[in-house]
């Protein structure tokens, strides 16, 4: 799971894409819009992983101004499950 915190800073709306990559490959995403205040938004799911593969996660703010917000709020989460 991507969680990303979202603060706008201007009263123009804010588009938010997350993106998480195993190896290259885009896996899981999720986009939404925000207008002028703080929002969340995250990305979730069950991937099976292989030894050595590589996790990224992408978040991209379009918009006339909007920060990604560091802290407690921001976060990459993952767990094995057997």
């Amino acid at each position: 799971m991507a969680i990303f915190m979202i603060e706008t800073i201007t009263l123009t709306p804010v588009a938010v894409d997350v993106v998480i990559r195993i190896n290259g490959i885009p896996r899981i995403s999720d986009r939404e819009n925000f207008t002028p205040r703080i929002g969340v938004i995250d990305a979730a799911g069950i991937v099976q992983l292989q030894s050595y593969d590589e996790v990224e996660v992408f978040a991209r703010a379009n918009g006339e101004n909007g920060d990604i917000v560091s802290g407690f709020a921001t976060r990459f989460e993952g767990a094995r499950i057997t």
